[in-house]
């Protein structure tokens, strides 16, 4: 999170070419921007982001030192790892719903949707499920991973997995229903240009390759019980997962980069990928790799202090 939290220095420092709202002319010639100044306005946006970030770091500290105490057989700590777990819980889906508000739906001005939080949430709890399938099964190979895991445990997994891929198209199709019976100007728009335009194939693509694809694969038994199988849908759904925030982010803007919304009388965008909409996550996402094999070599792989993990093992066959 730290790493994290500097990584987004330039969208800071390009949040002018980002937001139409962080131009004080265009928000005087608009009436819903005006309307929307005291909350989308740039020194109340950074303070937020701050928010954010100090508040998941310091969470991330507490936790991660919470369980190195615990690790090392104080289990006096228990009780409050679970309190500010789930204190943490709370402001974890407070501020990730003003984050994804604040840092994607904000890109389109005019446009908003109250389930836009829990996409954020539903989607980044998938993500999540798929990282810990395809770790585990990396894990498998060694020591004392290879003695725990189960078939049992990634059945779970994959129970999970199933379950946040039908929430995730119920939440889309929640957000679409909604917005096609509402009819309203300022939210269609935003509908209107993921359906024309070359965007309507990717739209089918999540729909058959995010949801159906994998939803009928999760309905097998066999499959949720075998890593190697399972890990292979868990890889395919974290693409799913950045083709997804693609579709979210992208229409908003033109081929040149520049926000469609920073012009009058809004212009349609057309399909467009930029080689660098694939290097910028593949360069995060490889330094984030990096931190994380970095901070699981420190640490033992089993919550050794956990007093849950007696019978969590014997519940599974372990030992």
């Amino acid at each position: 999170l730290p790493l994290l939290a500097v990584l987004f220095i330039p969208v800071v420092v390009g949040m002018s070419s980002l937001y139409p709202w962080a131009h004080p002319d265009l928000v005087q010639a608009d009436e819903i921007l005006s309307h929307r100044a005291p909350y989308l306005n740039t020194g109340f946006w950074l303070a937020r982001a701050v928010i954010y970030f100090v508040g998941w770091v310091t969470l991330s500290a507490v936790l991660s030192k919470l369980s190195r105490t615990q690790d090392s057989g104080d289990l006096s700590v228990n009780m409050t790892l679970q309190r500010v777990s789930g204190a943490g819980l709370v402001f974890y889906a407070i501020t990730i719903t003003f984050a994804g508000v604040d840092w994607i739906m904000a890109l389109n001005p005019h446009w908003y949707s109250t389930l836009f939080g829990f996409l954020m949430m539903g989607g980044q709890g998938l993500s999540a499920l798929a990282f810990t399938v395809i770790i585990s099964r990396a894990l498998l190979g060694y020591e004392p991973m290879n003695g725990l895991l189960k078939p049992s445990h990634f059945a779970d997994l994959g129970k999970l997995m199933f379950a946040f891929v039908m929430l995730w198209a119920y939440f889309n199709f929640s957000q679409f229903l909604l917005t096609y019976a509402a009819n309203l100007v300022e939210e269609i728009p935003y509908m209107l240009t993921r359906l024309h335009n070359g965007w309507q194939y990717l739209a089918l693509f999540l729909v058959v390759f995010h949801f159906a694809g994998p939803w009928l694969l999760l309905l097998s038994r066999d499959t949720k019980r075998t890593p190697h199988r399972l890990v292979v849908i868990a890889g395919w759904l974290l693409v799913m997962r950045f083709l997804d925030l693609f579709m979210m982010i992208s229409p908003e803007f033109g081929a040149d980069g520049r926000n469609i919304h920073f012009e009058a009388g809004e212009h349609a965008s057309h399909f467009f990928f930029h080689p660098l909409d694939l290097a910028a996550p593949l360069a995060i996402g490889g330094l984030w790799l990096w931190m994380f094999y970095t901070q699981l070599a420190q640490r033992p792989l089993v919550a050794v202090g956990d007093p849950y993990l007696r019978e969590s093992l014997e519940s599974t066959g372990g030992h």
